[in-house]
């Protein structure tokens, strides 16, 4: 049984590999829309997925994430057109929810390099759903609110929750009860700086740190 079961997983995997990849592109033909996307990887609705997945969801969901993460970086090194991002964020956090790496990097991309900071504040509501301790997420989702949304409120609500959980830092706190100013570029240099020092993968790296030098040139004019 268990055989089958890893026979039929594998068959699944070649299947949304291949046989999407190809439905994607054909569609893509067929409705006259530029190749970008040929090389997504089109897959059903979370629930669906996991059903699919026969069982090994965190092997899948770590297969959809190496899949996302040279989606991205793709985009990014040419158009930097994201269509399929928050989609695909989506399917991997439906598999594997636990997946902190894969919130932190989505709740950041979305926001600052595809331009859809209410997807990504939607992706960060999923995670503080599964785990409400985790300071960071309030952290991510806050910064948004208030530098992309100008929700105040809700910026500063999240800092004050954040802060509250183990291990938050201060500085959670003090974002809590300050007075920021999104138009100083400082405070997002505080951001992104903070970011920084939480992230491992190069391509997100390389994005804050251009998006740091961008400040770094409006601060000088």
């Amino acid at each position: 049984m268990k055989l089958f079961l890893t026979a039929g997983f594998l068959f699944f995997v070649s299947l949304t590999t291949y046989g999407y990849r190809g439905l994607v592109s054909n569609q893509v033909s067929l409705e006259n829309k530029a190749s970008l996307e040929q090389e997504v990887l089109y897959l059903p609705s979370g629930k669906g997925l996991g059903f699919l997945s026969f069982g090994y969801k965190n092997m899948l969901s770590d297969l959809l994430w190496f899949q996302t993460i040279n989606y991205f970086g793709k985009h990014f090194k040419t158009d930097r057109n994201y269509t399929w991002l928050a989609h695909m964020c989506g399917l991997v956090t439906d598999l594997n929810p636990r997946a902190e790496h894969v919130f932190d990097f989505c709740g950041t991309m979305l926001a600052w390099e595809a331009n859809a900071p209410q997807k990504a504040n939607a992706l960060l509501d999923k995670a503080i759903s599964t785990n409400p301790q985790r300071w960071r997420y309030y952290y991510l989702r806050g910064f948004n609110s208030l530098y992309f949304l100008k929700d105040d409120t809700a910026a500063k609500r999240d800092f004050l929750l954040g802060s509250k959980q183990k291990d938050a830092p201060p500085f959670l706190l003090r974002l809590a009860v300050k007075k920021i100013d999104t138009a100083d570029p400082f405070s997002t240099q505080e951001f992104l700086i903070e970011t920084l020092k939480e992230t491992t993968d190069p391509t997100q790296r390389q994005v804050l740190i251009e998006k740091l030098k961008e400040l770094h040139r409006e601060v000088k004019q």
